[in-house]
């Protein structure tokens, strides 16, 4: 389904939220309850112990829970990207596409060093390796987005250094799954790189369509393909189609 991979890392960064965010709120009663006990005498005195646990403890579980908090938040937003492109994509099946989502690009890598490939689809047009990038925008301003075909750039300037380079990601998931193709049929499928941005108006200038990647709103996307020339049979759509699905088939039980 659209949007497993980033489903989990939800999961996993609001697992994080709640562990840290109970061990904070028990060590702060904590701390609480042995001040009482000193300054209402009882039998237990360990406030020093409690306050030195809750000093120490505490800004470190703020810090780990608010960081999880805004991870599961962006996670969240970019989930609903997948779900909204994954869904604008199932349409194309009617085209003769066939669609396939979440596709694992490392499934032996340890869990923290797995990546996927968030779409790939496959028809007469050939075969496309999408990238979904559901990005905030500035309060109060109607950016755009451009690429000329060497760089992406955020209303006419470069992108600020906390974006990573989203086109140099969208080549390593084209060159994975036609890596895939190559060992499993023996053949070279070219497969081209695409990039959407989900909500965000995107144009592509000077020589940007003259080869790489596309980088496109999810739906003008389904509006060039019936633009581009055919390039791939029904017995080859079947081919890699059947090879994508064993892929993903063992992929996924390797990760288990």
């Amino acid at each position: 389904m659209p949007g497993d991979s980033t489903h989990d890392r939800v999961i996993d960064e609001f697992a994080k939220v709640f562990y840290f965010g109970m061990v904070g709120v028990v060590l702060a009663c904590f701390a609480l309850a042995q001040w009482f006990y000193h300054l209402f005498p009882s039998q237990i005195s360990m406030h020093w112990m409690a306050t030195i646990m809750a000093v120490v403890c505490i800004p470190a579980c703020f810090i780990i829970v608010r960081r999880s908090f805004f991870r599961a938040k962006n996670a969240i937003l970019g989930l609903r990207g997948e779900k909204y492109v994954g869904q604008l994509l199932e349409r194309l099946r009617s085209m003769g596409y066939e669609v396939f989502h979440d596709l694992p690009g490392q499934p032996l890598a340890k869990p923290k060093r797995r990546w996927n490939i968030d779409h790939v689809i496959v028809g007469p047009a050939g075969v496309f390796a999408i990238e979904t990038k559901t990005w905030r925008k500035f309060r109060n301003r109607d950016q755009k987005m451009q690429f000329d075909g060497q760089m992406l750039k955020l209303d006419g300037r470069a992108l600020p250094d906390q974006y990573k380079d989203p086109i140099t990601q969208s080549g390593r998931n084209a060159r994975r799954v036609s890596d895939i193709l190559k060992a499993s049929t023996g053949r070279e499928f070219p497969v081209h790189p695409v990039l959407t941005f989900p909500g965000w108006f995107v144009t592509m200038e000077g020589d940007a369509w003259g080869g790489g990647a596309w980088v496109v709103n999810p739906k003008g996307f389904s509006k060039l393909l019936p633009k581009q020339q055919k390039v791939l049979s029904s017995e080859d759509i079947a081919l890699v189609s059947d090879r994508l699905e064993v892929y993903i088939r063992d992929a996924r039980q390797k990760m288990e």
